[in-house]
């Protein structure tokens, strides 16, 4: 009956100790592997630096051909920048909440609330328009934001 005992206490042991590192590892991304331009890039880099510490490569020589990867390097971010920015462009933006925007702020908030949950803002009489959620005034027969009836 003890050796039991002991056998389980470890077996516990063992696993309070090995939950946090084996959730750990669940939750961590794994790191993007660079492409082969890039590596290439890295490697090109590595090697012009080699050469100049082995003194294999004069100043002027590892200056012109260091300024040539770098331009060469921004040249490629310059590129990768403009496909993200292209690509953020046309992406679809989120619907408005079902509740509407706050008055005060913008902030998206849900049906029922009575307050903006980001400036406290008062919604009880915050007339909003059903269909994209602008503000509208009293006596308004139209949105002025989507043109729907209101």
């Amino acid at each position: 009956m003890g050796t039991v005992l002991v056998v389980l206490l470890t077996l516990a042991a063992a696993a309070f100790v090995a939950y946090p590192l084996v959730r750990g590892m669940r939750q961590r991304p794994i790191p993007s592997v660079p492409d082969l331009e890039t590596q290439m890039a890295y490697a090109d880099a590595e090697e012009i630096e080699l050469d100049f510490r082995t003194g294999k490569l004069d100043e002027a020589e590892y200056a012109a051909l260091t300024r040539k990867i770098a331009a060469a390097a921004d040249d490629e971010l310059e590129r990768r920048i403009q496909a993200m920015r292209k690509a953020r462009r046309h992406t679809a933006k989120p619907a408005p909440a079902a509740g509407g925007a706050c008055p005060r702020c913008g902030a998206p908030y849900d049906p029922g609330d009575r307050f903006c949950a980001k400036c406290g803002a008062s919604l009880a009489q915050a007339l909003v328009c059903a269909n994209c959620g602008a503000p509208y005034d009293p006596g308004d027969k139209f949105c002025v934001k989507c043109g729907k009836p209101l």
